[in-house]
């Protein structure tokens, strides 16, 4: 079991964080209706995608951490990342009025 510390640093969240927050996201997508070849748990699968994502390594290294090979890494994280994408509109609101945009626009700009 790790210690806060030594989850944050890899991974860049608490654990109470991704384990109230981003599972319940990917949970239930991510979940297997038989152990036929042994599929990971979803919350592995997030970790792995988390570490991805954080550390920028190749998928071979993170399929290493977890004991996946290279290819099931690689499909573990296109699985997640597009479930993040489907729930992105949910947790992330653009502005559509043209005076915001435009306001945002001129604010962003160097002066």
């Amino acid at each position: 079991m790790y210690r806060e510390e030594e989850f944050c640093s890899p991974l860049r969240f608490g654990k109470a964080r991704v384990v109230e927050v981003l599972l319940p996201i990917v949970n239930e997508a991510l979940l297997k209706p038989t152990n036929k070849g042994l599929p990971l748990p979803p919350v592995q699968k997030l970790l792995l995608v988390l570490r991805y994502y954080a550390t920028g390594n190749i998928q071979q290294v993170c399929g290493d951490v977890y004991g996946v090979s290279q290819t099931t890494a690689g499909v573990i994280i296109n699985t997640v990342s597009r479930l993040f994408v489907n729930k992105l509109p949910e947790f992330v609101v653009l502005p559509t009025a043209e005076v915001v945009c435009l306001s945002l626009s001129h604010a962003m700009v160097p002066r």
